[in-house]
């Protein structure tokens, strides 16, 4: 199979390359492997900048419509983050006083959707909130077959949206702001602005746990027009060796098509980061996994994150308490057939090394002579009072075990 392109990667960077290069006149297959970024879409793009207009142009051709305002946007547990190019359905407001009182909707059974965060953030910047829960009958067949996601509530809600608007109606009272989940518009794009003008109230949709729903409603809206456009798409398929000559790339060979190849003039990488596979690593180097492409990175493992800030639930900065905490302390005790041969205590300094810091965080105390114990490998310096991390196998404490013999070595370890 030949094309002009090939493009390896289906999210937003792919279809976008491939709705281009198709309009363009030029032929092209895009490989999917499934799941992209666009799953975890939270409704606002990275980027701060206005669109192109040929962006912009794309985006309005595939049916997908955007607004650019510079602001803050609403997170799903309910602090705010900058933003400005979003779609149409996700608000863009000047500050986070997004409203005096605000009532919080949930579906009865839905736990992606984190209601009480939202309200603690919210409340945070002087807004009153109320939580109330909906319970539809609509909703029970999805309970039925399995857990309730967002996809699945959402294909219902594009037929009871009208439900939810007279019930949500009923809950109202001084609000003037109601929050919901973004779970509408899967396949109608119009169903968030008709909720929108069906309440008295300002109405935001919050994100939920993904998969969302925006971003799927996004990637087959791309789809669609590529499709349009002539292009071939490749779903569920990944790329599992590739021929070069002279290091260049000429075919690729995929999972699903087995010795069929794709050749191309051009291929194009769009596999993204980490999160999507496009990068790899072991604990010396990173890489590219498909074509072996050059990847720049810090020898230094402990360069590859930032260690700063250290967050939980996108709002709790645990690095805020390391000074009260203190440094990492590591204690154990050694027994040998009933003899104690080494033990150890708050005096003892921890080496900085990449097994203690994956097991013992923010200054926490791992303390190995009780018998709960935890799962840790420590070598103990001869003569000094230093821990040192040992890269061997984790050693799991299931009984006591006596020694058979103990010799003590000539440089006085045992």
């Amino acid at each position: 199979m030949k094309f002009d392109v090939v493009i390896v990667g289906g999210g937003l960077a792919g279809m976008v390359a491939g709705i281009s290069l198709q309009k363009a006149g030029l032929s092209t297959a895009i490989i999917s492997g499934g799941q992209n970024a666009l799953h975890f879409f939270s409704g606002t793009f990275e980027s701060l900048k206005e669109p192109d207009e040929r962006l912009a142009a794309l985006f309005s051709a595939a049916g997908i419509r955007v607004h650019y305002r510079e602001g803050v946007r609403l997170m799903p547990l309910g602090t705010f983050k900058k933003a400005a190019l979003s779609l149409e359905d996700i608000d863009i407001f000047p500050n986070a006083k997004i409203a005096r009182r605000v009532l919080i909707v949930n579906f009865l059974g839905y736990h992606d959707f984190f209601s009480s965060f939202l309200a603690e953030g919210l409340e945070k910047h002087g807004i009153e909130c109320r939580i109330r829960f909906l319970s539809l009958p609509d909703l029970d067949n999805t309970k039925a077959h399995g857990e309730m996601r967002s996809v699945q509530i959402a294909r219902s809600m594009d037929r009871i949206w009208e439900k939810v608007v007279q019930e949500v109606r009923l809950l109202l009272k001084d609000d003037d702001s109601v929050i919901l989940p973004q779970v509408f518009g899967l396949q109608d794009a119009s169903i968030p602005g008709r909720i929108r003008q069906s309440l008295p109230a300002q109405v935001v949709f919050a994100g939920t746990l993904p998969p969302s729903v925006p971003g799927i409603r996004t990637l087959h809206l791309l789809k669609h027009r590529y499709g349009v456009l002539g292009g071939t798409y490749l779903m569920g398929d990944e790329v599992v060796q590739a021929h070069l000559y002279e290091g260049v790339v000429h075919s690729v060979v995929t999972k699903n098509l087995g010795q069929h190849y794709l050749e191309a003039g051009t291929f194009i990488l769009a596999t993204g980061s980490f999160f999507s596979k496009g990068l790899s690593s072991t604990p010396e180097k990173v890489y590219e996994p498909i074509f072996g492409a050059d990847v720049s990175f810090l020898p230094d493992r402990n360069g590859w994150y930032n260690p700063s800030p250290l967050t939980m639930f996108g709002k709790y900065n645990l690095r805020e308490r390391l000074a009260e905490v203190g440094t990492p302390q590591v204690m154990l005790a050694l027994e040998i057939d009933g003899q104690t041969a080494l033990v150890s205590d708050e005096s003892w300094e921890c080496h900085e090394g990449q097994l203690l810091f994956n097991n013992v965080y923010l200054g926490e105390t791992c303390d190995l002579r009780s018998e709960q114990g935890a799962q840790l490998d420590i070598v103990a310096c001869k003569n000094s009072r230093l821990l040192e991390p040992a890269v061997v196998e984790p050693c799991r404490r299931f009984a006591p075990v006596a020694g058979r013999d103990v010799h003590e070595l000539e440089d006085g370890s045992l």
